[in-house]
């Protein structure tokens, strides 16, 4: 790899990692503390095909959208819808893409900077949860669940709100004294458009996520309150859609709020023994040391601002507490 110094690169931080790219990212991001690097490389087909070939045969994910496996070399290949592939190196430093088709910029950062990264971070030992944050006076609230369940759509009820988006759909959290601190991701929040016209009044053209979503890319504004990641007070369950418009809040048990974390990594797809370890470990101090409660409420869209509502006196009470 050239000296970071180097002029060619392009340098953005994000998840906790300082990113150097050989191109342009479409985010500029203030410089805050970083606990490694990771560099974009563009590939070709002569670097590319022998991998494929054997990603084919020791693939454990492959559906007509997603061919994942990790390779005799302990590298991962990682190929996104016939759009693009990836290679992410042993240690986790070096991304190497290549587009197979003329994909959009937006989806194309998109798989970069979620998936194929996920890989990078978990190499350096990183372990992202599949989780939304906001961030409003200093400190991070995070949405956890899985796809569907509306973690970007109850961020953009908190954005219509007054806060500002810290990360979407993939969550870097470390230890800082007895708390722990949520980096930032890029600025961009999933929404479908009727979603993002209807909660955030945006009705400019976005780019599709990728080709086999319904959702579309929309950057948004960050938090401006200093470069350091903000320490998080809570993390929110979200329970399936209730009929009620009633907006309940249950504080998880120390093994629920720990089986909750487990079940909610955004990454699942390696599973070596040192990872699962590094997984429990974080996930037992995570559950000791933040409160993890269950999230339940009618999804209609009119009740967003009841929902924001209610988990920011939620968050008020625990502070006080």
């Amino acid at each position: 790899m050239p000296p970071v110094d180097d002029e060619a690169w392009h340098i953005r931080y994000f998840y906790g990692l300082r990113v150097l790219s050989r191109w342009s990212l479409p985010y500029v991001t203030p410089v805050v503390p970083w606990h490694g690097d990771v560099a974009f490389l563009d590939g070709n087909q002569r670097q590319f095909g022998p991998m494929f070939d054997e990603g084919r045969l020791l693939a454990r994910t492959r559906t007509p959208w997603l061919l994942t496996a990790t390779l005799a070399s302990d590298v991962v290949f990682f190929r996104w819808a016939g759009q693009f592939e990836f290679l992410i190196s042993k240690d986790g430093r070096t991304v190497v893409s290549r587009r197979l088709h003329s994909a959009p910029d937006d989806a194309f950062h998109a798989c970069l900077l979620g998936p194929a990264l996920s890989y990078a971070l978990l190499r350096q030992g990183f372990e992202p949860l599949h989780a939304t944050a906001c961030v409003r006076d200093g400190s991070a609230i995070a949405f956890m669940g899985v796809s569907g369940r509306g973690k970007s759509t109850l961020a953009a009820g908190f954005l219509r709100g007054g806060h500002k988006l810290l990360t979407d759909d993939q969550l870097v959290l470390t230890p800082s004294g007895d708390r722990y601190v949520a980096h930032p991701g890029p600025p961009q929040l999933k929404l479908h458009p009727a979603i993002a016209r209807d909660v955030l009044g945006l009705t400019a053209f976005a780019a599709p996520m990728a080709p086999t979503s319904t959702k579309h890319l929309y950057t948004m504004p960050t938090s401006d309150e200093g470069r350091l990641p903000p320490a998080i007070d809570a993390i929110y369950l979200l329970g399936p859609p209730t009929s009620a418009r009633r907006v309940t809040i249950r504080r998880l048990s120390m093994r629920r709020a720990c089986l909750a974390i487990l079940k909610h990594t955004f990454n699942m797809r390696l599973t070596d023994p040192a990872r699962l370890h590094r997984q429990f470990l974080l996930a037992t101090d995570v559950a000791a040391r933040i409160p993890i409660k269950l999230l339940s409420y009618s999804r209609e869209l009119s009740a967003l601002s009841e929902v924001r509502d209610a988990v920011v006196a939620d968050v008020g009470r625990s502070s006080c507490s």
